[in-house]
């Protein structure tokens, strides 16, 4: 069995992480108080494909795999779980 990450994987891993910091982290404190996503970031979210990350490319999406999936959300939860649950 292979154990490696696949190369696919590990470049939206490094993506989304790139992201949270960027665009993500500077924001968690007034997404705590607020209790809300600003509508901009949604938008860059759903550009970047996270909103279907699991969806078969067939249909229009990622095709992303379950561990890819996963370490998608653990950087994404980095900041908020609000940001994760928006696509969980």
């Amino acid at each position: 069995m292979d154990y490696e990450i696949p190369e696919e994987v590990k470049i939206i891993v490094n993506t989304t992480r790139d992201f949270v910091r960027r665009e993500l982290d500077p924001i968690a404190e007034s997404v705590e108080i607020q209790g809300r996503i600003p509508t901009d970031i949604v938008v860059k979210m759903k550009e970047l494909g996270y909103f279907g990350l699991r969806i078969p490319e067939i249909f229009g999406g990622g095709g992303l795999s379950t561990l890819g999936y996963v370490m998608v959300l653990e950087e994404l939860s980095k900041p908020h779980k609000a940001f994760w649950s928006l696509i969980y």
